[in-house]
């Protein structure tokens, strides 16, 4: 006969602990402008999701500061009661990774770390009842550190339990929305509070529109929805100030560059779209100057993680341009803190195969310094030799003491504009046509200073205006012979020497002649 077995019931293991609420509330976001992210983050999911289902295109996320508190408000999908009861859920998420911004289920309890409570207040369409889930965070830190101190630990489902509770009321059957309160903002996070910051960091960071004022908007954003099929964009507003992506004066028309698999050209796995200074050096401000990387059009870094990613030389070049590049590889995703994208072989395989964007740009910023240099040079070349001109006219000072220094200088003029007139773009044709002009002009000022110099008493010299005497002449000779001996490394300041030198002889003379 068969023994019968024993059956073992063990007790309930518990294998999260109240720590990890913690940990969320310490250093999970450092940058406490993150926070509000995370929230606008799930709005544009709700935002999405209900302007896909409903071809509704009046969706909207608005950010209001009321002290103590902030409030993120989206006429999104909303939740249900049981969607909502999820939400205490840590690390929970039915959310696919590529298809949404936030995927991980831990933004969404981002505010216990900036606030000492937590209330999220929702409807979905087409119910009567509107849903409010309120997460006590002080009391949870509270209890947390007061176990602590006895070296006890609560179990994370009963810390949830313990401080969180969820009501319901009545509500319009039409409305839909998701409204999430930040209340009571704690002392060390009321930089929250400062409206131009943090319109500052959702004009870098969210999902929002070019501003209209922007003459390249329309030209960049055609070009993203040709490549990038999620591109998407809300009307977000902060306390009724609609905000903008920041923008540059002075772009040249914007560029694109489609970043391919490295082994399968014909897929695409990130776009690049850029502005080149039209301007000499670099864009300003400089915070908004070179390209940042985007995620579901939400910002991954800032405008250095591109220089350090993938520019493998000349990195300071990324700040003449202003761009984005945006991610099509949807394996490619960003970390919990949005500070870079997680380690993994396509995030190195994408990095790679970006440094087609900073090889292109390099060039770009090249050729452009080869052009403006080429420009700089034909306009001094005008100058100098307008300059000389001005000189041989005067007949001051004399061309057969200075013929050297101004030789050298015309001879300089030809050659450098010379080397460089092949820079000038062909449709530049005004500037191909002064450069033509200025270098037939030197080269025929050019023979006109060398016949003068070549003269033992050419029309302009000196000894001949003041009829000096052979005595005078051999000192005057010297005199000059000395001067050029001296400053033969310095010729500007030869040149004026010999002109207060020529200044002072003639007022000598001219006084011994009255």
């Amino acid at each position: 006969m068969l023994k019968k077995s024993k059956l073992i019931i063990k007790p309930k293991e518990e294998y999260a602990y109240g720590h990890i609420i913690k940990a969320l509330a310490g250093g999970l976001y450092p940058n406490k402008f993150h926070v509000i992210r995370e929230y606008i983050q799930n709005a544009f999911d709700a935002v999405i999701d209900w302007k896909s289902s409903k071809n509704d295109k009046n969706i909207a996320i608005t950010v209001s500061i009321q002290k103590p508190s902030i409030f993120i408000h989206d006429n999104g999908t909303g939740m249900d009661r049981h969607t909502l009861n999820e939400y205490r859920k840590v690390g929970f998420s039915k959310k696919i990774i590529g298809e949404s911004v936030g995927f991980r289920g831990i933004g969404k309890l981002a505010g216990i770390s900036i606030a000492k409570k937590l209330i999220v207040t929702t409807s979905p369409f087409g119910t009567a009842e509107k849903y409010t889930l309120v997460f006590d965070a002080e009391a949870m830190l509270k209890d947390i550190d007061e176990l602590k101190k006895k070296r006890a630990n609560i179990p994370l489902n009963t810390l949830i339990e313990k401080h969180t509770k969820l009501s319901s009321d009545i509500e319009e059957k039409d409305k839909h929305y998701t409204m999430v309160e930040l209340h009571e903002i704690k002392s060390d996070s009321k930089i929250l509070f400062d409206k131009a910051k943090l319109i500052d960091y959702i004009s870098k960071n969210a999902p929002v529109p070019f501003d209209p004022n922007f003459s390249h908007a329309k030209d960049i954003e055609d070009g993203i929805k040709k490549f990038v099929n999620d591109y998407g964009c809300v009307d977000l507003s902060v306390d009724a100030q609609k905000i903008y992506k920041p923008f540059a004066q002075n772009l040249k028309a914007p560029q694109l560059i489609v970043v391919p698999d490295s082994k399968d050209k014909k897929k695409f796995i990130a776009l690049c779209w850029y502005c080149e200074h039209q301007d000499k050096g670099q864009v300003k401000p400089i915070e908004i100057s070179g390209l940042v990387y985007r995620y579901k059009n939400f910002a991954v870094g800032d405008n250095y993680l591109t220089r350090t990613t993938i520019w493998n030389t000349s990195s300071h070049l990324a700040f003449y341009f202003i761009g984005e590049v945006y991610i099509i590889d949807t394996s490619i995703v960003p970390t919990s803190q949005r500070d870079d994208f997680e380690q993994s072989a396509n995030r190195d395989k994408f990095y790679k195969a970006a440094e087609i964007i900073s090889n292109q740009l390099n060039v770009v910023a090249r050729e452009s310094s080869d052009v403006r240099r080429a420009e700089e040079y034909v306009q001094r070349g005008v100058e100098v030799i307008s300059s000389i001109d001005t000189d041989v006219k005067r007949k001051e000072p004399s061309l057969k003491v200075l013929g050297v220094q101004k030789i050298a200088e015309i001879v300089n003029v030809i050659d450098n504009i010379e080397k460089r007139k092949k820079n000038i773009p062909k449709e530049d044709k005004k500037t191909k046509l002064l450069a033509n002009q200025v270098v037939k002009k030197a080269k025929k000022l050019l023979k006109e200073v060398e016949d003068a110099g070549k003269s033992e008493k050419g029309e302009f010299d000196i000894v001949k205006k003041l009829k000096l005497e052979s005595q005078a002449e051999q000192v005057y000779t010297t005199a000059v012979r000395t001067l050029k001996d001296f400053f033969v490394e310095n010729p500007e300041d030869l040149e004026k020497a010999l002109k207060a030198f020529h200044q002072n002889l003639t007022k000598v003379f001219s006084k011994k002649t009255e």
